[in-house]
């Protein structure tokens, strides 16, 4: 999408909904966990002023053994991570030309996974790598080009098996090379 004066580009469609998928599940799993801790020190307290009321000693000691354990994965998160990573000062700004387009679009309520997904996905580097590895020669040349940029959305392995199966890009191989990549990855 652009507007005057404002280029942004977002590519690599797979990856940038994986990444960004990753980064809501994230910011979903933390937000749960937050109220599952509340929830779970909310019911610990009364448990515990309940069985201090009775006078089972024994149930207050367990309760307090299970309090610590579950306050410690807390903190330690238990194997599932669940950070948040803000996106940079870059994307932000630009969050009113986010703004614009996903209204235009009807997806105003994506624009903080839109931001993800631009903050994730620069692609550069990557490109330059498929440029290179497709053998482009300069901005025109257009059959190696499609041979990068069909790299570039296959990820690895695309442009060395076209290569070797066909000596470049053709749609037919493109087709070919991801229903064998589906049939093996399910």
């Amino acid at each position: 999408m652009s507007a005057p004066g404002n280029t942004l580009t977002i590519t690599s469609k797979k990856a940038v909904t994986e990444d960004v998928l990753l980064t809501a599940t994230k910011r979903k799993a933390a937000a749960k966990a937050t109220a599952s801790a509340v929830k779970a020190i909310i019911a610990g307290t009364k448990a515990l002023v309940s069985a201090i009321a009775t006078g089972g000693w024994v149930a207050v000691l367990i309760l307090i053994i299970v309090l610590l354990l579950g306050g410690l994965l807390c903190m330690v998160g238990g194997g599932n991570s669940s950070t948040v990573s803000p996106v940079s000062a870059e994307v932000e700004a630009y969050e009113p030309v986010i703004r614009i387009y996903a209204r235009q679009y009807g997806i105003e309520e994506y624009v903080e996974l839109i931001k993800a997904v631009m903050m994730q996905e620069s692609g550069v580097q990557e490109l330059k790598d498929c440029l290179q590895s497709a053998g482009v020669e300069n901005p025109v040349d257009m059959e190696h080009i499609k041979l990068a940029l069909q790299g570039y959305n296959f990820g690895n392995g695309y442009i060395a098996w076209a290569q070797g199966n066909y000596g470049g890009y053709t749609a037919a191989n493109a087709a070919e090379f991801s229903d064998m990549m589906a049939e093996r990855m399910g």
